[in-house]
């Protein structure tokens, strides 16, 4: 009941009388099974160390192969969580092993669920289907409902990732049904925010956000019980990438302390970079300075060794754009170890490479975006093609090519109107660079339109979500901003 109600600090300690329970008993495999489901209820409540303390316990008290197995395994999925990917992949080859030889379909699955997402962190999504796809046949033959439930979730994450959204979204509404039927609030309110993953992944953001929100407010239980940090951090970017900067600034203030006092080091790069970006996107980039240089502040600098490359490359292409809104030269030899590597991830390297568009002539843009929008295209990532769409209009813009211009910005508005927004990428920008397009190119009405949408989400969604103290760098520091509405004002000409 404590599980269904999400009240996991409570499951633990009653997963801690079961097994004493059990093993005054004398039922050893029943007290060690207890012990399992403990750790995985003090890692939802707690995501801190006691859980990996406990788990390590339980490596060293198996008294057998499949003790063993289940050990291993639950400590993959611990490692996984905590951003720790090829500490955990080791741990799970053990266990997979394990399960393989024992026949055991059940803990096999487990397993390769926890390894997906360490694969899929580390870019390798590819390596992640395959590793799922061929329990598929025997998963849907079982009537253990939430192994099934698990299992779709898992694989809807792997086929995200690896441009696969529509599937996605229908395994993720498989494992949501089967949530919902066993009444797990938690595993819903998880499944959720998995499945907003797999929505801003194909471009979905204002879609992810509303399923992030109702994914967060299922897994805190009460006033008493805040979401996992995780969870929260997913939902802080959501709301940030949709501009709302009030809501996501403090939560990722506090998750930056919170992940930097667990020294879960995954976890801190990550929110910088989620941080760093909305701080460009209010205009203060001086705040995002530590944030993206942090050895002039004396913090850690790239994280754990087995941070993921993309992660890498993010931390690069934001450091140029930081330049570019302070006007200063692009520090040398950045944009080549952020396209270097991109090129090592299949999955992420196509929308790095398009964020990278900004910072190459406008002839490179014009060159290679054919072939980036026909692989974009190809892996549902919508959101990227809107942002390259962007880069082109104004490549095409530069070089004088005003109907190619034209014919960029029709496209990336057409992204707009399915319910696209554009990926890494502040969302007023497509709509100003959309409008001097059109402009040029002679379609006034088109071009005013462009620009009035511009100008309705920056006064009617973001303005209004701004913190009153960061409202002047808001309007006036963000140049897209300043743009755009002196241009709405009638201050300029296009």
């Amino acid at each position: 009941r404590a599980e269904k109600a999400a009240r996991l600090a409570e499951e633990a300690a009653l997963y801690s009388h079961a097994a004493q329970a059990l093993a005054d008993a004398g039922l050893d495999e029943e007290r060690f099974d207890a012990l399992v489901r403990r750790v995985r209820s003090l890692n939802g409540a707690e995501f801190d160390t006691q859980a990996m303390q406990a788990c390590r316990g339980l490596l060293d008290a198996a008294s057998d192969d499949r003790q063993r197995l289940r050990a291993h395994s639950l400590l993959c999925g611990l490692l996984t969580e905590r951003g720790e990917p090829l500490a955990a992949l080791a741990a799970g080859e053990t266990a997979l092993a394990l399960a393989r030889r024992l026949g055991d379909r059940e803990w096999e699955a487990r397993t390769a669920g926890h390894m997906s997402a360490s694969l899929n962190r580390l870019g390798r999504a590819g390596e992640s289907v395959a590793l799922l796809a061929p329990l598929r046949e025997w998963m849907a033959s079982q009537p253990d409902e939430p192994l099934r439930m698990l299992w779709h979730g898992d694989w809807g994450a792997a086929l995200g990732l690896a441009g696969r959204v529509r599937e996605a979204v229908a395994a993720f509404d498989v494992a949501l049904a089967a949530s919902r039927r066993l009444g797990l609030r938690d595993a819903e309110g998880r499944l959720l925010l998995n499945c907003a993953v797999a929505l801003r992944q194909g471009g979905q953001f204002d879609r992810a956000l509303q399923l992030s929100r109702q994914g967060q407010a299922m897994s805190a239980s009460g006033a008493d019980h805040a979401a996992p940090p995780i969870d929260r951090l997913v939902l802080a970017r959501d709301e940030a990438e949709a501009g709302h900067y009030g809501r996501a600034l403090p939560v990722l203030e506090d998750l930056l302390l919170d992940f930097e006092g667990r020294g879960a080091g995954f976890w801190v790069q990550a929110t910088r970079l989620v941080l760093a970006r909305l701080w460009l996107d209010l205009g203060q980039q001086a705040r995002a300075v530590p944030l993206l240089h942090p050895t002039r502040t004396g913090l850690p600098t790239d994280g754990p060794a087995d941070l993921p490359a993309w992660l890498h490359a993010d931390r690069h292409l934001l450091r140029l754009e930081l330049a570019l809104a302070l006007d200063q030269p692009a520090p040398a030899g950045v944009l080549d170890e952020a396209l270097a590597l991109a090129a090592t991830d299949a999955q992420r390297g196509p929308l790095l490479r398009v964020r990278a568009l900004r910072h190459q002539p406008a002839a490179h843009a014009l060159a290679h975006a054919p072939a980036l929008a026909d692989t974009l295209r190809a892996t549902e990532r919508y959101g990227a093609l809107l942002g390259l769409h962007t880069h082109v209009a104004r490549a095409a813009l530069a070089t004088g090519r005003s109907a190619a211009a034209a014919d960029a910005a029709r496209a990336l508005l057409a992204l707009f109107d399915s319910g696209h927004a554009p990926d890494a990428m502040y969302r007023a920008e497509a709509w100003w660079v959309a409008h001097q397009a059109l402009a040029a190119a002679g379609q006034r009405e088109d071009a005013e339109r462009a620009l009035r949408a511009g100008e309705r989400w920056l006064r009617e969604v973001a303005l209004p979500q701004v913190p009153p103290a960061f409202i002047d760098g808001f309007l006036n520091r963000n140049a897209v901003n300043r743009a755009l509405l002196a241009a709405a004002a009638g201050k300029v000409s296009i």
